[in-house]
């Protein structure tokens, strides 16, 4: 029966032919496993916020900054490290010291980008912040919109150089980061900071503490928390109103960060991991 099978059907022959001959080490060989590959860099760079107010500078403006100046405009770091940096923005005022007390409390660092015109109320608060080692930064001379200067020069000297200059003559150190009132800048001015060697750093997690409306400790520790990523960099505020909620936050933020393992580190350590 099965013979006349095969003479009515020459192409099965020939395939049970083909297949007796095959090495039986192919024919019973497991499928290669797949090798786990461990992505060093993340495959994108972003702002993360529930309520992101476009305002001053659309959210994906600074995606693609992030991606056109990647030595030189910050979002957040770059590969998948589990550090974050607490920045806090618009003093000295009377709520960095409150800051400063809890971050110490923890003993971690963290960065304050201030203003020139909040330096000169708070200048031994400023020497203090420094000597405790943590890093201070450049947040304009008086948080005007960089896009609504029209020559570039002129905002470099008003802006970034008059500051500069205070920080450093209170502490020695010029500072070689600026983070731009309202996240807005021009293209003209990352460039003209880039060739000074100052990087525009903006931030990955917006933590919406500048919002009256929704400014309590308890919103702000869960917009931190919900959008915790590695290498993350942190908006928070020190000085530009009431900030008792950022203060009465941080707490919380600290702990759930600390209990993933995360450690914290100042803006500029986070850029050379670069």
């Amino acid at each position: 029966m099965f013979n006349k099978i095969l003479k009515r059907c020459p192409l099965l022959l020939f395939l049970l032919v083909f297949v007796g001959c095959q090495p039986l080490n192919n024919l019973s060989a497991p499928p290669k496993k797949t090798q786990n590959i461990s992505h060093e860099f993340k495959d994108r760079l972003f702002i993360r916020s529930d309520n992101y107010l476009a305002g001053k500078a659309p959210i994906d403006t600074h995606e693609k900054r992030a991606y056109k100046y990647p030595k030189n405009y910050i979002i957040e770091g770059n590969k998948n490290t589990k550090k974050v940096a607490l920045t806090f923005d618009d003093g000295p005022s009377i709520y960095t010291t409150k800051i400063i007390q809890k971050l110490n409390n923890y003993k971690i660092k963290a960065t304050f980008f201030m203003v020139g015109n909040a330096i000169q109320s708070f200048p031994d608060l400023v020497k203090k912040i420094h000597n405790e080692g943590h890093l201070i930064a450049n947040h304009s001379w008086d948080h005007t919109n960089a896009n609504e200067h029209q020559y570039i020069d002129k905002y470099w000297q008003e802006q970034i150089t008059s500051t500069n200059s205070l920080i450093k003559q209170l502490t020695g150190i010029t500072p070689s980061l600026f983070r731009p009132p309202f996240g807005s800048t021009s293209e003209k001015i990352i460039e003209k900071l880039a060739e000074n060697n100052i990087n525009t750093i903006i931030w990955s997690i917006d933590t919406q503490d500048w919002n009256n409306n929704i400014n309590t400790a308890q919103n702000i520790a869960s917009i931190a928390i919900k959008h915790a990523h590695p290498e993350s960099i942190i908006l928070m505020h020190d000085g530009g109103g009431n900030r008792q909620g950022t203060v009465d936050a941080l707490d919380e933020i600290i702990q759930y960060y600390q209990q993933l393992n995360y450690q914290f580190v100042t803006v500029d350590e986070l850029i050379a991991l670069h």
